[in-house]
């Protein structure tokens, strides 16, 4: 598969995203805009996936400009099945 190919099966809205990051889909929207969350565009919707979430929950720890602490080990704990 290409680097940039996307499996379909993997997408999740920004309203999914919303509820597994349990933030608002404005906070999803806004972190794809300015803080690099993964999007793919198709049919005039967005997308992640729950692995974009993910990265962006471990890189968020890097960052000195990051969501709150409580949101990226929500994010963490979800995606890890836990």
């Amino acid at each position: 598969m290409e680097a940039n190919a996307v499996n379909f099966e993997e997408l999740i809205t920004v309203n999914r995203a919303a509820e597994l990051a349990q933030v608002s889909p404005g906070t999803i929207r806004r972190w794809q805009r300015e803080q690099g969350l993964g999007e793919t565009r198709m049919g005039g919707k967005i997308y992640t996936t729950e692995g974009d979430l993910q990265r962006f929950a471990r890189h968020c720890t890097l960052q000195a400009q990051r969501p709150p602490q409580e949101t990226v080990e929500r994010l963490t704990a979800i995606l890890e099945g836990e």
